[in-house]
């Protein structure tokens, strides 16, 4: 009789039904409400059985609970179901086992009837539940989590804010285990299907909601209710196998479709970068109107509120998503499938890696912000302090194994190996792989689920690989956005003063009002870029594993130092494949990142050692040609030495160093100043490289290579006036004058084509600025021609300051350098000397020449970086420091030029003048100065009588090519003859034989000792027979006078 009385009270509480009226009586006020089932009583009693609650009785007793729901209680059939499996989960504890029999059979049903209730509609429902289906079970799910908090807990969302709808229908909170046994059910009664409805109409709902929600939101809510339907081993298995996971099947989603239509990717989504492909479908609240309404014309502290409301919600949200993917990876069951998805979400995203990828088939800015900074918290455990238990587990194979989770294609651009070479590599390995395998099969077998590669190794290629498509990525489209912005404001100074001459056209206030607008709204989004790409928790983590990258990278490159020995250059030994086959964007992005810190300011971002470590990767990148074969690759790294060199604090140097954002960093200046691998190596590196970027097949090669050419530049002025460095530069023109003695070419080269684009360039913006003095003749052109020539004379504009500017940093350049006593005698070289005075002399025609300085003259010219009297100076002063160095030798090669001192044999004199009135040269220059012109026009008339003085020059010994007499001949692997100063300044730019364009160097060069004799004893007989019939003539004159 007891264990009745127990059975009878326990189902009474789960199923809060009686079938005694006193039980009722005593169960009032309880919710739900104890209810008397009078009906199913009187039955038992007819059928002589007593009115209790049992094994027997339970199942009609539930059906008569759900065919009369209480009126006075409308709680939906399926909330009460789950209502009575969760109280009599709480009912099993401590029971005993014929008790915890009856109540497993209760949860039984209560499964077994939700299952009919949501397939088949057996039993009455109101409308609004039999309308939701199975989505009363998502209430269920919200209802046992809450609606979650504040995302941000400073921004207060208005009433059109999207949030989490209220459980309804009196949902009783759902336990994720009820979702296994309803599968489990569906699946023993044949009904997968019903089952795989029900996960799906729950999976899209939660799609719905996150899909709707930016950064503002109470994001919170979605995805701690995401957290607990994924709690669920049922569905996560189920969710696997469907589309709406992304991964099943081999998917064929773009990124787009990813972040669109699968959970995670909704949930990665969330973001506060509007989404400027689908303008029409946007993330509520809109962060850029919410924050940044004004864009940067907003109060400053309007904006850093703005900055850290997002910054927090960011936080935020990457701590959620980092601990919703964590739990995935933690379960046997869905570590797999996790890893699939991160792998598929980064895969789908190729695309992003273009120069202009297709934004409607790239997952949003947004998202890939997300991904990044989920991705390098999975790898935090392992970065910093903890990298030492990385390296055994990082092999660089799985870059190239079709085999691993994220392979490279072979079409990939690697650092120092074609795609041929990768492959040849990898199936090589693949198959002494395979051989050891097959050697071993005797032994155990490894287990046939174990993965080739630890997580680790997984994480990091997954992150390396991320970091380039997402966060590289998003600082490209911050710059892009500055662009958009000056495109727009240029814009509008145009239509404003257009206005200005017409004040009453419509369109045109019109269009200058949405101008306004657009810009706002740019400068909001790049607000709202630039708040989450450096928010100090994301930056620092993505710092940090740069750190990893380049570590690992330079342990690939030297076994000694990933032995634990200090990195010593130059490196002996050639790369090995471990190292060639890294891609080259893993340095691209790494170099986006610093340009980024540097520009920013936010080198505090940086850890402990974080500087030293990648000052010491970027010296070991730009030392080391063979490891990093892209010239233009090493380029972007000296970007960032560019940008975080610390500014010019002489303003008396005479260096033209513009003004920085970087502030002076003590870490950085000491680094420069005395890390022993910089002051070793970073020189020479620089002259290399200066050398190396001239040839190169990339497609903005004009544009890069002059952009490099000059960070060089202002990166050498800098070092120049450190003693330290100093003693490095005399020391690379002495052990290695032939690359130096190129680099002084290219300096020749670029400053002569910049002054010529230059000379080309001014007649255009002179001409439209005269034809802009006349405002009503100005005003009477076509709208249309008038913008055209506006847009035309801002390129060039453009173009004459960039081409001014990078010409005076070469100018400056042979100016300090010219004056050193070891680096000057190199510009004597016999391939550089004479043109050396010639682009002197080049530039000073068109400085000095009345006639040539009128085309020079523009209104303002500071605001195209032309200081003529700076230039003029410094011309004269690399003069006087070569006619120093060899007063002899610098003579002839002033001699030499025939194309401009010869032309215009005045330029001295009237340099002279100039310098007189300007007043800059010292007086000892000056007066060197002038020596230098009386000897140089002593030597030409001497040169041109002797010139004329000689017979026609005999075929062999005249050099083919400059049709001057040979001074030094020299056979070619051609067997052509040349003279060794004309070969030897074509190789400084063409490494081939001129005439069969075969590859050659010097030692390739046959000296010709005999051609040279029989050349020398025909001048000497040229010039004895110049003297006899000197002494004749002057013989004749005297005794014609006698």
């Amino acid at each position: 009789m007891m264990a009745n009385y127990v059975e009878n009270s326990a189902l009474e509480r789960v199923l809060r039904v009686t079938l005694t009226a006193e039980d009722a009586e005593a169960g009032t006020g309880m919710q739900p409400p104890v209810v008397y089932l009078s009906d199913l009583a009187q039955e038992l009693v007819t059928e002589g059985s007593a009115p209790e609650l049992n094994d027997l009785t339970l199942e009609r007793a539930l059906m008569a609970r759900l065919a009369a729901p209480p009126p006075t209680y409308p709680q939906w059939p399926v909330h009460y179901l789950v209502g009575c499996y969760v109280r009599a989960s709480a009912e099993l504890r401590g029971k005993d086992q014929a008790l915890v029999k009856l109540l497993e059979l209760a949860k039984e049903l209560t499964v077994s009837y939700t299952a009919l209730i949501l397939t088949l509609q057996m039993f009455p429902q109101p409308a609004a539940a039999q309308s939701m289906g199975a989505l009363q079970l998502m209430d269920g799910l919200q209802a046992g989590v809450g609606r979650g908090s504040s995302s941000t807990g400073a921004f207060t969302p208005g009433p059109a804010m999207p949030s989490t709808p209220e459980p309804r229908g009196g949902a009783s909170p759902l336990p994720p285990a009820f979702l296994d046994d309803l599968a489990a059910h569906l699946v023993s009664q044949e009904q997968e299907e019903s089952w795989t409805e029900i996960l799906t109409l729950m999976a899209n709902e939660l799609i719905d909601r996150l899909s709707t929600v930016s950064l503002l939101a109470d994001f919170q809510g979605p995805l701690v209710l995401l957290q607990a339907f994924l709690t669920s081993r049922a569905v996560v298995t189920g969710l696997l196998s469907l589309p709406l996971w992304g991964v099943a099947g081999g998917s064929s989603m773009n990124g787009r479709e990813l972040e669109a239509k699968t959970l995670l990717g909704a949930a990665f989504g969330i973001s506060g970068i509007p989404d400027i492909v689908v303008p029409g479908k946007q993330r509520m609240p809109n962060v850029v109107d919410e924050l940044f309404p004004l864009g940067s014309d907003a109060r400053p502290a309007d904006i850093r509120s703005g900055v850290q409301t997002l910054q927090a919600a960011s936080d935020q949200l990457h701590t959620a998503l980092h601990s919703l993917v964590l739990n995935l990876l933690r379960g046997q069951d869905t570590k797999e499938g996790t890893l699939q998805w991160l792998t598929v979400a980064v895969q789908v995203n190729a695309e992003r890696a273009k120069m202009h990828s297709d934004l409607k088939v790239a997952s949003t800015d947004g998202f890939m912000i997300n991904l990044t900074g989920t991705l390098v918290r999975l790898c935090l455990p392992f970065m910093g302090a903890s990298s030492a238990k990385a390296w055994p587990k990082l092999n660089a194979r799985y870059l190239s194994d079709p085999e691993a989770r994220l392979p490279l294609s072979f079409d990939e651009t690697r650092v120092a190996a074609t795609g041929e070479e990768v492959r040849a590599w990898a199936t090589e390995w693949a198959d002494v792989s395979h051989s050891r395998d097959k050697a071993g099969a005797a032994g155990p077998s490894p287990s046939p689920t174990a993965p080739k590669y630890h997580f680790m190794c997984d994480a990091f290629f997954l992150m390396a690989r991320c970091q380039g498509l997402g966060y590289a990525k998003c600082i490209e489209n911050l710059r892009s956005l500055g662009r958009r912005v000056s495109d727009y404001e240029n814009a509008l100074t145009e239509l404003e003063a257009h206005l200005a001459e017409f004040p009453g056209h419509p369109l045109v206030r019109s269009r200058i009002t949405q101008y306004q607008r657009i810009i706002q709204l740019i400068k909001g989004s790049d607000a709202a870029y630039q708040a989450l790409l450096l928010d100090p928790g994301l930056l620092g983590n993505i710092l940090s594993f740069c750190r990893l990258m380049t570590t690992y990278m330079m342990r690939l490159a030297s076994p000694a130092f990933a032995a634990g020995g200090a990195l010593a250059l130059p490196l002996v030994e050639g790369p090995p494949m471990e190292f060639r086959q890294l891609p080259e964007a893993w340095v691209e992005s790494l170099a986006d990142i610093l340009i980024l810190v540097a520009q920013t300011q936010r080198s505090a971002s940086l850890a402990q050692g974080d500087m030293e470590d990648l000052m010491v990767f970027i010296t070991f990148c730009l030392a080391s040609p063979a490891y990093v074969r892209n010239p233009y690759l090493r380029g972007r790294l000296v970007e960032v030495l560019h940008a975080l060199m610390p500014p010019n604090e002489d303003p008396g140097s005479g260096f033209n160093a513009p003004p920085r954002t970087q502030a002076s960093h003590a870490e950085i200046a000491a680094l420069f100043q005395a890390h022993p691998l910089v002051l070793d190596n970073m020189v020479k590196s620089l002259v290399q490289l200066y050398v190396d970027i001239e040839m190169t097949d990339r497609h903005n090669t004009f544009y890069e290579k002059f952009t490099t050419r000059y960070q060089i530049g202002e990166i050498m002025a800098y070092l120049w006036q450190l003693p330290q460095h100093q003693a490095s530069w005399r020391g690379v023109a002495k052990e290695h004058p032939y690359i130096y003695v190129r680099f002084i070419n290219m300096m020749i080269n670029d400053s002569q084509f910049l002054l010529q684009e230059a000379l080309e360039t001014l007649p255009k913006v002179q001409e439209v600025e005269r034809a802009m003095e006349d405002e009503a003749a100005w005003a009477a052109l076509p709208d249309a021609e008038r913008t055209e020539r506006e847009e035309q004379l801002r390129t060039d504009r453009g173009r004459l300051k960039s081409d001014f500017y990078l010409a005076s940093v070469c100018i400056q350049t042979m100016q300090y350098t010219a004056a050193d006593e070891a680096v000057g005698s190199l510009y004597f070289d016999l391939q550089v000397r004479d043109r050396q005075a010639r682009i002197l002399n080049f530039f000073l025609k068109y400085l000095t020449l009345p006639s040539e300085r009128r085309k020079l003259k523009l209104r303002e010219p500071e605001r195209y970086n032309w200081h003529p009297g700076r230039l003029v100076a410094q011309l004269a002063s690399l003069h006087v420091s070569l006619f120093r160095r060899d007063a002899a030798a610098w003579v002839e090669a002033c001699v030499a030029d025939t194309d401009y001192l010869g032309n215009a044999p005045d330029i001295f004199e009237y340099l002279d003048q100039v310098l007189v009135r300007l007043g800059t040269l010292p007086a000892a220059d000056l007066a060197d100065l002038r020596s230098l012109a009386k000897r140089v026009d002593q030597a030409r008339l001497e040169a041109e009588a002797e010139e004329q003085a000689l017979d026609d020059i005999p075929p062999e010994f005249e050099d083919p090519v400059l049709g001057t007499l040979m001074r030094d001949p020299v056979k070619l692997p051609s067997g052509n003859v040349l003279d060794r100063a004309t070969i030897m300044q074509h190789l400084l730019t063409d490494q081939r034989d001129p005439f069969s364009r075969v590859p050659m160097s010097e030692k390739d060069m046959e000296p010709m000792p005999e051609l040279q004799a029989q050349i020398a004893a025909w001048l000497a007989e040229q010039r004895r027979a110049r003297a006899a019939a000197a002494a004749a003539a002057e013989e004749k004159t005297d005794m014609e006078e006698g």
